[in-house]
C-alpha cells in the first residue's frame, strides 16, 4: 500500500511538474507571439512613414514644379503681349524682352531635366530605397533653392514689363487734343 501511495504521490507531482511546464512553454509562447505581433506593427508603421515621407517629398515637388510652370507660362504669356505691341526689331534694346527669354530658357530646360530625373527615382514609390529618397530630397532642395530666386525674378521681370506695356497701350489710346 505504501508502494502504490508513493508511486501515486511521485505520478502526482509529476503530473503537477509536467502541467507547470505545459502553462510555462503556453506563457512563454503567448510571449513570444506577442512580441513578434509587436515588431511586424512597428515594421509597418515605420514602413507607413517612410511612405508617408515620400509622398510629402512628391507633393512638395509637384507644387514647386507647378509653381515654375505657372511662371514658364506667365513668362510665354507676357512674351507674346509683348510681341503683340512691340516690333521685334526694339526687342534686343529693351532689356527685360532679353532676360525674359534667357529666364524663359533656364526654366523651360530645368523644368525638362528635373521631371526626367524625379521620373527616374520615382517610378515605383515604394520601392525607393534610402539613397534613392535622398536623391528625391535632394532634387526638392536644389529645385527651392536655385529656382526660386529666377522665378521671383521672372515674375518681378514680368510684372514691369505688364506695367510698360500698360502704359504703352494706355498712351496710344489717348487721342490727343484738338
Amino acid at each position: 500500500m505504501e508502494i502504490i501511495q508513493n508511486f501515486t504521490s511521485s505520478n502526482a507531482a509529476l503530473l503537477v511538474s509536467i502541467i507547470a511546464l505545459i502553462l510555462s512553454l503556453a506563457s512563454f509562447n503567448l510571449a513570444r507571439r506577442a512580441h513578434l505581433h509587436q515588431v511586424l506593427r512597428d515594421q509597418e508603421d515605420a514602413k507607413r512613414a517612410k511612405l508617408h515621407r515620400r509622398r510629402e517629398t512628391l507633393n512638395i515637388y509637384n507644387l514647386h514644379m507647378s509653381k515654375l510652370i505657372g511662371v514658364k507660362d506667365r513668362l510665354e504669356s507676357t512674351l507674346r503681349r509683348a510681341e503683340a505691341l512691340i516690333p521685334i526689331s526694339q526687342f534686343e534694346n529693351i532689356w527685360e524682352l532679353s532676360r525674359i527669354k534667357e529666364l524663359h530658357d533656364i526654366i523651360t530646360e530645368d523644368i525638362s531635366s528635373s521631371d526626367r530625373q524625379f521620373k527616374n527615382l520615382i517610378e515605383n514609390i515604394d520601392f525607393l530605397d534610402d539613397q534613392d529618397e535622398m536623391q528625391v530630397s535632394a532634387l526638392v532642395d536644389r529645385t527651392k533653392q536655385v529656382l526660386d530666386p529666377i522665378s521671383i525674378e521672372a515674375t518681378n521681370i514680368c510684372n514691369d514689363i505688364d506695367t510698360m506695356l500698360s502704359k504703352a497701350v494706355n498712351k496710344d489710346r489717348v487721342e490727343p487734343a484738338e
